[in-house]
């Protein structure tokens, strides 16, 4: 199990899709930077198979569940980058989503937990 602390909020599809190419450029970008920061090193942290990802994104509203995996995007396409995706079609990737409103005092932050299949 690999378990990655994002220190934000991921991002809704409509955000995403509704942002101008450079904002959304922008999005990717930071994304980008949010995950190789938290990335674990050392072994068994490549993929050789089919994983399981987990996301749990802890904000200070809910959003619908198709708007959280479609923002998801940048995110996944990072993990698979960085190899800890081998791919993110449906026969090397299961993908399971959970909004969690925030406790007083806790800020918006997602987490990601890679589990092999």
């Amino acid at each position: 199990m690999i378990r990655i602390v994002l220190p934000d909020a991921s991002p809704s599809l409509n955000t995403f899709l509704r942002a101008h190419w450079a904002v959304r450029k922008r999005i990717k970008k930071h994304w980008g930077a949010l995950v190789l920061a938290s990335l674990p090193r050392g072994p068994g942290v490549e993929a050789t198979g089919k994983r399981r990802l987990t996301v749990e994104r802890h904000g200070k509203r809910a959003i619908d569940v198709d708007n959280l995996a479609g923002g998801l995007k940048p995110i996944i396409d990072t993990l698979r980058a960085f190899r800890l995706l081998v791919d993110d079609n449906p026969l090397m990737m299961e993908l399971l989503v959970s909004n969690v409103k925030l406790a007083k005092g806790e800020q918006p932050h997602t987490v990601l937990v890679l589990d092999d299949l």
